[in-house]
């Protein structure tokens, strides 16, 4: 049963009846989808607004949208119209629009699962403004609440890292399952797209070297990187999709951004210079915030082998079967590069995550 008491009293829009929850909008509706937009009528009313959980009990306040199901706006109307419910982080930035054509709203035909349009996220703690606005009318419904916690994006369609989001103290040293030797975790000069910290790696090369350093991630205790319901990632490459948002900074620090995924092959471990290393090079020339998809399969495999002084591989990724494995995959290695010997090159990167089927879109979930 749905824990929720039905009004039938109803409010006039027209006649701009107060209630505690409602502000009025000078803007015009935005953001209406579908064939199918009906626009307010004549005398067109509005029943109790409120907003409820997935389960369909009230809010009041504050909401955890992992514990509760999602959030939903409770309203009733006079006639069939097209509503759309508008959340928008007040620290944040992030939105997320959702629109529907009906006679009434509440959790089981509109339900906000904590998923944004764009880059950003919504963050944990912060206020969320709820804004319910109609085709054909300037007049909108408001209500604030506080997200407690945040959607977390674990399902059985992706495999996010752990720790993905950096909200950890990471300078030059390990941390759980990363490691680096350039590496630290900031919380600038500018926001992050989904926490409060992301990922840095920044140094200088070697006077005849473009090599500058990285970040390493690792499985752990011989469990290879597995999706959110904890099981391995499937072994068809077709299936499987990497996803990083990475900071461009344009061409004033030159450098390639390169992340290769070693696979472990006949012992159960990754061996240097003997096991395959998938490869993906990123340039930082875009600016700002970017989300990089790649589907597993069309990735190159690494060339590179490293010899010690008889002949015997050592490191790198170039001497393996030449088949994408993803379900063997041992380690992550997030790579600098100058492009000049010698020079400065530094990238910023975020929320690094394994997607099933398809690439990652934070705003369908």
């Amino acid at each position: 049963m749905r824990n929720r008491q039905r009004i039938r009293r109803f409010l006039n829009l027209s006649a701009g009846v107060g209630m505690a929850l409602m502000l009025f909008s000078c803007e015009d509706p935005e953001g209406f989808t579908g064939s199918d937009v009906v626009p307010v009528g004549s005398g067109f009313k509005v029943g109790q607004f409120s907003l409820e959980n997935g389960r369909g009990d009230q809010v009041q306040g504050s909401i955890d949208i992992n514990g509760e199901d999602g959030l939903a706006v409770n309203a009733s109307f006079s006639d069939t119209v097209t509503a759309l419910v508008e959340f928008r982080g007040i620290t944040s930035g992030a939105k997320k629009s959702l629109s529907k054509t009906t006679i009434q709203l509440d959790a089981s035909n509109l339900l906000w699962s904590g998923a944004h349009d764009g880059v950003v996220y919504f963050q944990k703690g912060e206020q969320v403004e709820v804004k319910l606005s109609f085709y054909g009318t300037k007049e909108a419904f408001r209500d604030t609440v506080t997200l407690t916690d945040v959607y977390d994006f674990k399902t059985d369609k992706t495999g996010l890292l752990e720790d993905a989001s950096f909200d950890f103290t990471f300078n030059n040293n390990g941390y759980g399952s990363w490691w680096s030797n350039i590496g630290q975790t900031v919380s600038g000069p500018f926001p992050s797209p989904e926490s409060k910290q992301y990922a840095l790696l920044k140094g200088s090369a070697n006077s005849n070297s473009t090599w500058v350093g990285g970040a390493d991630y690792g499985a752990r205790d011989g469990v290879y990187i597995a999706s959110g319901n904890g099981s391995a990632l499937p072994s068809d490459p077709s299936r499987v999709w990497f996803n990083v948002y990475v900071y461009g900074i344009g061409d004033d620090t030159p450098s390639n951004f390169s992340i290769q995924f070693l696979e472990a092959e006949e012992t159960g471990k990754n061996q240097p210079g003997q096991d395959d290393g998938v490869l993906l090079t990123i340039p930082t020339t875009h600016k700002g915030w970017k989300l990089f998809s790649y589907k597993y399969s069309d990735l190159p495999f690494a060339t590179y082998v490293e010899y010690d002084g008889n002949g015997n591989p050592i490191g790198g990724g170039g001497n393996g079967n030449k088949l994408h494995e993803p379900h063997q995959i041992d380690l992550i290695s997030f790579g600098l590069e100058s492009l000049e010997q010698g020079g400065d090159a530094q990238v910023y990167f975020d929320f690094p995550i394994f997607t099933i089927d398809g690439p990652f879109d934070p705003s369908k979930f």
